[in-house]
């Protein structure tokens, strides 16, 4: 091979490579960016995976209460229910003593 070939070839060789090399400089370059655009949408998106973290817990809590205060009326109204045939058992009795009494007269 002539010196002109061996020139010529290292000369393209050497083209190529620094073709090969902007190229990457470029690749990184934008690796960088959408390396700092991904964490800007992280910055963002995490108080709003922790503000539904959050209201996650909140209606649990607000489960349990609901759950709690259907019980707590469950056993209301069962007293109530019995409260109010102890007093329709009052009221025949009085009307029963109010008629025993009434014959006495």
């Amino acid at each position: 091979m002539s010196y002109e070939n061996e020139r010529a070839t290292r000369e393209a060789a050497e083209g190529e490579l620094a073709n090969e090399c902007e190229i990457s400089a470029e690749l990184r370059q934008k690796c960088s960016a959408l390396a700092s655009e991904a964490q800007a949408a992280q910055e963002k998106v995490a108080p709003l995976e922790k503000r539904v973290g959050d209201l996650a817990q909140e209606s649990e809590v607000q489960k349990a209460a609901a759950e709690g205060y259907k019980g707590e009326v469950a056993r209301l109204e069962a007293l109530l229910a019995e409260k109010d045939l102890a007093l329709n058992q009052t009221q025949a009795d009085l009307a029963a003593a109010l008629s025993q009494v009434a014959r006495w007269h």
